[in-house]
């Protein structure tokens, strides 16, 4: 009896199947890597905790307890503006969609959102140097 050879289709299918798998499996590893700091905006409307908030600066107890309080004062305050900016920018998209809409009323609208995206950034860098102050130069340098 004959050993069974396998054909020539079959070994390109099994080279162009290795071939995907190893360039399929390092792509979750390489997004996971792209986090970042977190200081840019999050999904929420708004500004991350920022670097302030990373695991890997090596907190006190102290610190921590401190940290927590000005970030619960920070969310707590940006909360009601995030929900306002989230209702005008709603507003402005459904004024824009409408072609016989007033521009006056337009540009003011405009303005608004711009207002309650400015008074979110002020409060967000204040809570960032907040931050800032409670932590070591050491842990700043991270």
């Amino acid at each position: 009896m004959q050993p069974l050879k396998k054909s020539k289709g079959k070994h390109f299918m099994n080279k162009i199947l290795l071939i995907m798998v190893i360039m399929i499996l390092p792509g979750p590893a390489v997004f996971a890597e792209m986090r970042g700091p977190g200081l840019g905006m999050g999904m929420r409307y708004g500004y991350g905790l920022g670097a302030c908030g990373d695991t890997e600066l090596h907190l006190t107890p102290d610190q921590a307890s401190k940290l927590k309080a000005v970030q619960a004062e920070y969310l707590k305050s940006i909360r009601v503006l995030q929900r306002e900016l989230m209702i005008k920018q709603a507003e402005l998209r459904v004024m824009d969609s409408r072609t016989a809409e007033d521009t006056s009323r337009l540009n003011r609208q405009r303005e608004e959102v711009q207002e309650l995206r400015e008074k979110i950034r002020e409060i967000w860098l204040n809570y960032k140097m907040e931050c800032r102050a409670l932590l070591t130069p050491e842990q700043l340098k991270k």
